[in-house]
């Protein structure tokens, strides 16, 4: 068996090793052919820097090429044993397809357990600084928000914008409320946009209205206006909400406790931290459905490898999307519905050694 269980090995781990290379190497020239084009008319992106932003996007690559290239190796090295008629001699010597792929199952537990540290110690700061690069490079800024508001000069003014761009410091559809100090109201100013010039914003295109002692508006239009009142720093209207996706895994955990605690909506971002380690476990659970898939093609073994690695890869990925999709809409709790499809996944392997050859 420890010879039987060491020709297994060697024939998947080859083939593991090529079809990781081959994915990688496909995924990082698609995500290269689909910036390129932007680069291009970018004086400011040279040839080193677009191949650093590759080099970056490779520890990502690596992630989603990992299940798929173990899914595959399975495939073709079983029904490479079954081609050569070697997987009739191991049935009939009393060894079952499960006993002979438990070498193969161990793997993916070792594999999901390195995605695991890989994604969180790898994948998130190489991603969060190329996602930056690419920002700055496109001339696009994270830190750009929508439907701001902001109170200053101790509450006795409220400026809000429906759009905030950070990469031009500029503020559109502007309305700003200014108060007395006994909370009344003293003035409105509504702007088509505000630029900020260092020191203080500057409206244009504005109506103002001023309310008198009496009760009285008087409204004005105004090319251009500006007031010490309004020296908010750009700062201030920033985006302020944390991606989940470029956390580590405690600091993802420790961002759902805290929006928990401020009773906050947290479904979505809990099922997204959730998922992660649903998605560590995909090559085990690859393997799984793919050792008692093997053996079941004996013509075209490249070919009918290579097709079922992406359907069932597909068909897993598309899963935890519809799952995870429920728990964030509410329908599921976000713990079954990030694990929801590994159960799924995991039964449908059970079944199908079920109903093997062996």
């Amino acid at each position: 068996m420890r010879i039987l269980t060491k020709y297994l090995l060697s024939q998947f781990l080859l083939v593991a090793l090529l079809a990781l290379a081959f994915f990688v190497l496909s995924l990082s020239l698609a995500d290269l052919l689909m910036d390129l084009s932007k680069f291009a008319s970018n004086p400011v992106m040279t040839f080193p820097k677009i191949v650093w932003l590759t080099v970056l996007y490779i520890p990502q690559t690596v992630s989603y090429a990992l299940a798929p290239s173990l899914l595959f190796a399975v495939s073709f090295a079983l029904g490479t044993m079954y081609g050569h008629n070697e997987l009739i001699m191991v049935f009939s010597s009393g060894i079952s397809l499960f006993r002979l792929t438990v070498p193969l199952f161990l793997v993916g537990l070792f594999a999901s357990v390195f995605l695991f540290f890989w994604n969180d110690r790898g994948v998130i700061p190489t991603m969060r600084e190329k996602n930056t690069l690419t920002r700055e490079a496109l001339g696009l800024s994270s830190l750009s928000n929508t439907n701001v508001a902001v109170l200053t000069d101790k509450g006795k003014v409220l400026m809000s914008a429906a759009f905030y761009d950070d990469a031009a410091k500029r503020l559109s559809n502007v309305v700003l409320v200014f108060r007395h100090a006994d909370g009344s109201l003293e003035s409105r100013l509504d702007a088509a946009w505000g630029t900020w010039n260092g020191k203080t914003w500057i409206f244009h295109n504005a109506q103002r209205y001023v309310i008198d002692s009496a009760g009285n508006v008087t409204e004005t239009s105004v090319t251009e206006w500006q007031s010490p009142e309004t020296s908010e720093p750009p700062v201030s209207f920033q985006r302020k909400t944390q991606d989940v996706a470029e956390m580590t895994f405690n600091q993802a955990g420790d961002f759902v406790a805290s929006l928990k605690r401020g009773g906050l909506p947290y479904r979505g971002v809990e099922t997204d931290y959730l998922q992660r380690l649903s998605f560590s476990l995909g090559p085990f659970v690859v393997i799984w459905i793919s050792a008692a898939i093997g053996g079941r093609f004996r013509k075209n073994i490249l070919l009918m490898s290579l097709l079922t690695s992406l359907l069932v890869s597909s068909a897993y990925i598309i899963l935890q999307m519809i799952f995870g999709l429920l728990a964030k809409t509410g329908y599921l709790p976000p713990w079954l519905g990030a694990g929801s499809g590994v159960v799924v996944g995991a039964a449908a392997g059970l079944y199908l050694f079920w109903h093997a050859r062996t």
